[in-house]
């Protein structure tokens, strides 16, 4: 027999000795209100195993009104599978809620988030409560339950404490109300308004009707006929198991079949259906098997009066099973009385009934004399008779006559007496007058059937007094016949057998009570006569052996199944019955054979049960299972014996930890320390105890770790699982330091109160030391500029030095832990030169080369990286080190450096270029001005058009400079000038040439602008620069707005907000010309914003990247700045500072051929192009002056020698063919010192070398015709 089983026994010796052991001994579900209610529902939903204690009760299925389909259970001992329907959540003020199967259900319906919910947010507070006393009974918890119509009463002990919950069903299981139900219809305590659904209805919409309806059952109908049921903690479970509950239909998972009573049968009925099958709810239905209602355990519990059901169980329910067979005693000889008492109401009877046949008789034969004078002497004396007969009658018989119809004419005294009417009152009525309603209509129809027909009838009938009360009567009704035989009245004599019922009642009721105790206990139990024989034994002796009461009856105790299995055992039992016979108590261990195989070990005694003579008239075995007893005993020993081997492994261990282990009271005290405790300390372990551990601490740290102990264990609110751990330093009376490690833990009683303290102390010393030259060799490390990393062999970063902190941005906690190919390619592959490092690396051991990377910045990188493969104590490959040094710059060098060379060879190749071009260009320069000399004809338009390619000619002059400055370095021209003149003619060549979609304009102010002193070209070439750009920005066309205006600089201004600005330099205090140029082009972002200025940075496809670097160049080079507004989507704006000079703009000058007069002088004119030698001499000549040709410097050479006194101006080009310009001057200034020689150049010449030749003048082709007359007019 299970532990709970045997504990619970002397709770349930008497049913009704208190609640414990009446209601419900189970431990209940409680929980705190901080609980997840997705826990809640998970521990509703569970079944949970429990050993019923109760008496008559078969297994519950979990969750489902379905009954058991198993095999029938043995009676000595089963399991209830009961799910939690409710769950007692209890806060720190100790205060009870209550979460019920309707409660869940109702959150179910309405769809509530739960997952964030706890139990304390829906609990529901109980108010009432019921302590633990040896007065309270079930009928005090029925009580309770029905004052305040609640489902749940929590039962709590003398503290407080709650040890379980009172509900309908369970008392309904105790109480077994069926003597209050006997007599009842079912449809007097049903529920009539069943609420019900469909087979196809979803259990989500069965759950919220449920929630609408507040019932915690749906029966499923079909054809108004019930089919199934679901419950409330059906839906707990099915929601706790995560189905969808709106596609669940009921005919899926309702619980079949569904138990069915009529509502005329007998609650008595349905009590014992319920019983029987386990459930807790029947469906009500009429004669077609129509749905009319539904009963539940509750329903019956309404129909009791808990306080008539105490008056009555407080008779007979303090009976002690060790005196159950005196009881048996008892009710016998009562049952013996009553049998007396009832055969002398017989015998009376009898003799009644004989009077009145010869009151009959002597009636009749008195009628039938007709001759009064033979009668007269009798007469008198047979009168005497009736009268002594009636006299008697009266006395001792309730007495009524009536006519042939049932209609009384005549009722004695004590018939008035026991009915409470008068005479008056019942003479002229019939029997119903008193009729209680306790017999069936048939019943007197028999009666009357009986009678009628002229024979006696005799039996037993229930009547009911004026007052309304009861009374049972014997009752004889005799028919007075007339001549024909027919009855033409009745006498009816009676007797009062009321207190005979009321002892039969009492008599059963005993023996009912009686047969509960004695078949309820789970204990083996039976009666034995003196020499041994079997007399009685209960269900759960029984049912050990699967026997019946008829296979062990009134045979030897030691012959059954129980002993039979052991000849000793039997031999044991009979010394021990002819002990007991002597009137002592006889107790031994037995091992005893069940039905099933299985074994069990009892305690078995013997007790006597005397008379009052004292003698022995029968035995009481009793038998009680130790089988779990004696294997707990056996447990605890072996447990005691592994505690003190565990002991002693711990005691072994401790005096072998590598670590110090201590023990402390709460006030800091040592208690104990093993022996690497008091190594570390370098004291001895007697020194150590008490505050010893202290004055072991380094005076350097004892203060701080005093205080943190005390602090720590001063704190209030310390969670369950607190830990202390510090680090600090002993020191030892030898003057060693040991850096300790010590982890401190709470020993708390079962109260959770702290009774002590735990730690450990670990040597960290080595680790320091370790940690210590680590962090040395780290920063020796960190001092390197290099990037030093060391990855695992899946590229996991296990090092990252200061170095790389600075190349790549990443802290190392950002970087620790990551891997490579995610940190520096986080959106694509790693580039395939990594993997080939990879390999090399294993197959190698080491690798270099260069590698490209992203920073943390997004910036891309470029270094030189070194592989070296680290490999542990047993050679296997474990990390990989790579050393980066960032080569960005040194890249970008020498970008920039073979870019140089480029320009160089470029501006090499720009200076024959730029030679030959101004060749080309000076013919035509001259031929146009030439033109209008020869041709005076010319009207405005031609003569425009010669301007237009005089300019044109000068303008691609120009260009060919600007090449050269650029690829060479070399200066300009600075001249004073109006800037609206170069802003008109740029403007006039884009409207020409740029797309007709793209429009500009030129906004330049009504007032003079300031002068500038710039280089035309160089300008020119800023502006056309910035038009090109705004051009590319607009490919689907736009506007160009160029703008010129005055503006003084006070003080700095700062950029729009929402625009990205770049201002090299800020322009200084003063008066500046303001040239903006605007585009509504797709603008930049910052980024590109920030390096537009950079050489060689373009976002063009083709760009050089050399525009606005040139630009900026130009522009600083003139002292000014340039300041830049860009939006992306919405255009940029350029605008240049360049500083004005407060002077008057030159009125150029018309000279006219009138003004320079050659006067004849001759003119050597040397070039190796036809061309220019031909428009020069052409030139000369119309303005006066004679002219020599000579092709190159020999031809030269030969022409002055023979011309030299008559040569005033020797004009030569500066690059010839054969001997080249310097010799050529060197050879002329041989013949003739004084000559006067002037300089043509395509290049800008290296004017100190011209200088140092004794050349008079330059003069730079493309030159114009006057340029080249004032030349000569100078020299």
């Amino acid at each position: 027999m299970p532990p709970a089983h045997r504990q619970n026994f002397v709770k349930l010796a008497s049913i009704f000795a208190g609640v414990a052991a009446d209601l419900d001994n189970r431990q209940p579900a409680i929980v705190a209100p901080e609980l997840p209610l997705i826990e809640v529902i998970a521990l509703m939903s569970q079944a949970q195993g429990q050993t019923c204690p109760w008496p008559q009760i078969e297994p519950i299925a979990s969750s489902t009104e379905r009954s058991p389909a198993t095999a029938p259970i043995q009676q000595i001992q089963w399991t209830l599978a009961a799910r939690h329907r409710a769950v007692l959540v209890l806060n720190l003020a100790g205060s009870i809620g209550i979460i019920t199967d309707r409660d869940l259900v109702a959150l179910i319906a309405s769809q509530t988030e739960i997952h964030n919910l706890t139990a304390g947010d829906i609990a529901i507070e109980i108010s009432p409560t019921l302590h633990l006393s040896a007065q309270q009974t079930a009928i005090s918890a029925l009580a309770i339950l029905q004052q305040h119509q609640i489902r749940h009463l929590p039962i709590l002990d003398d503290g407080g404490g709650i040890i379980g919950i009172a509900t309908p069903e369970r008392i309904c299981q105790i109480l077994q109300p069926v003597n209050a139900s006997e007599f009842r219809a079912i449809s007097e305590c049903m529920t009539a308004d069943v609420v019900s659904a469909t087979p196809t209805t979803t259990i989500g919409q069965i759950a919220r009707l449920m929630s609408d309806r507040n019932v915690s059952s749906i029966v499923i109908v079909e054809d108004r006929q019930p089919v199934g049921i679901v419950t409330a903690g059906d839906i707990v479970t099915f929601g706790a198991l995560a189905f969808n509950l709106e596609r669940l239909l009921a005919r899926s998972v309702m619980s079949t079949p569904l138990h069915c009573l009529q509502a005329t049968d007998s609650l008595r009925s349905a009590h014992q259906l319920m019983q029987a099958q386990n459930i807790r709810r029947l469906a009500i239905v009429n004669s077609e098997g129509n749905l009319v209602g539904i009963l539940t355990a509750s329903d019956l519990l309404r129909a009791i009066d808990p306080w008539a059901i105490l008056a009555e169980m407080e008779s007979g329910q303090r009976v002690r099973l060790d005196d159950a067979a005196r009881e048996r005693d008892r009710l016998e000889r009562t049952n013996r009385e009553l049998r007396t008492e009832l055969a002398k109401h017989e015998r009376l009877e009898v003799e009644l009934r004989q009077t009145c046949q010869l009151w009959e008789r002597q009636a009749r034969e008195l009628a039938a004399q007709s001759d009064r004078e033979i009668a007269t002497p009798t007469l008198p004396q047979t009168l005497g008779s009736l009268q002594f007969l009636k006299y008697a009658l009266d006395r001792s018989a309730i007495v009524a006559i009536t006519d042939r119809h049932g209609t009384i004419v005549e009722v004695n005294e004590r018939f008035c007496e026991i009915s409470q009417y008068s005479a008056a009152e019942l003479v002229g009525k019939t029997h119903r007058v008193i009729n209680s309603g306790y017999h069936p209509p048939e019943f007197f129809r028999e009666l009357w059937a009986v009678i009628s027909s002229g024979r006696v009838w005799s039996g037993e009938i229930k009547n009911r007094a004026k007052d309304g009360s009861y009374y049972w009567v014997a009752t004889t009704i005799v028919p007075h016949l007339d001549a024909q035989g027919r009855p033409f009245e009745y006498l009816a004599i009676r007797f009062d057998i009321t207190n005979c019922k009321r002892a039969e009642a009492d008599l059963q009721h005993s023996e009912r009570r009686f047969r509960a105790i004695f078949d309820g206990t789970f204990e083996f139990m039976g009666l034995l006569d003196p020499q041994g024989n079997v007399l009685e034994a209960n269900r759960t002796a029984l049912a050990a052996i699967g026997a019946n009461l008829a296979d062990v009856i009134d045979r030897p105790f030691w012959t059954t199944p129980w002993w039979s299995h052991d000849p000793d055992l039997q031999g044991q039992l009979q010394q021990a019955i002819a002990e007991a016979a002597t009137g002592r108590l006889v107790r031994f261990e037995a091992k005893h054979v069940l039905a099933d195989g299985s074994s069990m070990t009892v305690d078995f005694s013997l007790s006597p049960i005397v008379d009052d003579t004292g003698r022995v008239v029968m035995l009481i075995p009793e038998g009680r299972d130790i089988t779990e007893q004696q294997a707990a005993l056996r447990e605890r020993l072996q447990a005691e014996t592994a505690r003190q081997e565990s002991e002693a492994r711990f005691g072994a261990l401790l005096s072998m930890a590598p670590v110090g282990i201590f023990q402390a009271d709460i006030a800091g005290n040592c208690l104990f320390v093993n022996q690497q405790c008091s190594e570390l300390m370098g004291r001895s372990v007697a020194e150590a105890l008490g505050q010893g551990w202290v004055k072991a601490i380094h005076p350097a740290d004892r203060a701080w770790v005093v205080s943190q102990w005390q602090g720590a264990m001063s704190t209030d609110e310390r969670p369950q699982h607190y830990e202390f751990a510090l680090e600090y330093r002993f020191l030892t009376p030898t003057g060693r330091v040991n850096w300790v490690a010590t982890k401190v833990v709470a020993i708390r009683d079962e109260r959770g109160e702290i009774t002590s303290y735990l730690g450990t102390i670990m040597d960290l010393t080595d680790r320091k030391i370790g940690a210590q030259k680590i962090r040395e060799q780290a920063a020796l490390l960190n001092i390197a500029t290099d990037a030093i990393v060391v990855r695992d062999l899946h590229s996991q970063i296990e090092f990252w030095s200061h170095g790389a902190e600075q190349i790549y941005g990443w802290s190392a906690t950002e970087a620790i832990g990551q891997t490579t190919a995610h940190l520096f390619y986080p959106d694509a592959l790693p580039e395939a030169s990594v993997q080939t490092a990879f390999a090399t690396v294993f197959e190698r051991g080491a690798w270099q080369g260069e590698l490209h990377k992203n920073t943390k910045s997004g910036k891309k990188v470029i270094v030189e990286s070194r592989w070296t493969l680290v490999r542990d104590e047993a050679g296997q490959p474990r990390a990989i080190l790579s050393v980066d040094t960032d080569i960005t710059e040194k890249k970008l060098l020498e970008q920039q450096f073979l870019r140089a060379q480029r320009l160089e060879s470029l501006g090499s190749l720009a200076s024959g270029i730029a030679h030959d071009l101004n060749n080309v260009l000076t013919p035509i320069v001259g031929a146009a001005q030439l033109l209008p000399l020869t041709l005076p004809s010319l009207d405005e338009r031609n003569r425009r058009l010669l301007n237009m390619l005089v300019e044109s000619a000068k303008r691609g002059s120009g260009l060919v400079k600007q090449i050269l400055t650029f690829a060479r370095g070399m200066d300009g021209q600075h001249t004073t000038l109006q800037v609206r003149h170069i802003l008109a003619e740029i403007v006039s060549v884009a409207r020409q040439t740029f797309p007709k979609s793209i429009e500009i304009s030129l906004n330049l102010p009504h007032e003079d602008l300031w002068l500038v002193n710039v280089d035309a070209t160089q300008i020119h070439q800023v502006l056309m620069n910035l038009f090109v750009n705004a051009r590319d920005a607009m490919s689907n066309g736009g506007t160009i707005a160029a703008k010129a205006e005055n503006i003084v600089i006070s003080q700095s201004e700062s950029a729009k907000d929402g625009e990205y600005t770049k201002v090299p330099f800020q322009p200084p205090v003063g008066s500046y010309i303001l040239i903006s140029v605007t585009d509504t082009g797709n603008g930049m972002t910052a980024e590109v914003l920030d390096r537009i200025f950079e050489p060689f940075f373009t976002t063009k496809e083709t760009g050089t990247g050399l525009g606005l670097s040139t630009v900026l160049g130009i522009v600083k080079a003139h002292g000014g700045t340039i300041d830049v507004e860009s939006q992306v989507g919405r255009g940029t704006c350029f605008k240049i500072y360049l500083p004005a000079i407060d002077s008057r703009e030159a009125e150029p000058q018309h000279t006219g051929q009138a003004i320079y007069d050659g006067k004849g002088r001759l003119v050597l004119v040397v070039d190796d192009e036809v061309a220019i030698r031909e428009i020069t001499k052409e030139s000369l000549e119309a303005y006066n002056y004679r002219v020599l040709l000579a092709s190159d410097g020999v031809e030269a050479i030969a022409i002055f020698a023979a011309n030299y006194h008559s040569i005033a101006v020797v004009l030569v080009d500066m690059m010839m063919p054969h001997l080249d310009t310097p010799s050529t001057i060197l050879a002329l200034q041989q013949i003739d010192p004084a000559v006067k020689i002037a300089v043509m150049s395509g290049l800008e010449p290296d004017r100190s070398a011209i200088d140092r030749c004794g050349v008079r003048a330059i003069l730079t082709k493309p030159f114009t015709t006057i340029e080249m007359l004032q030349m000569l007019d100078s020299i």
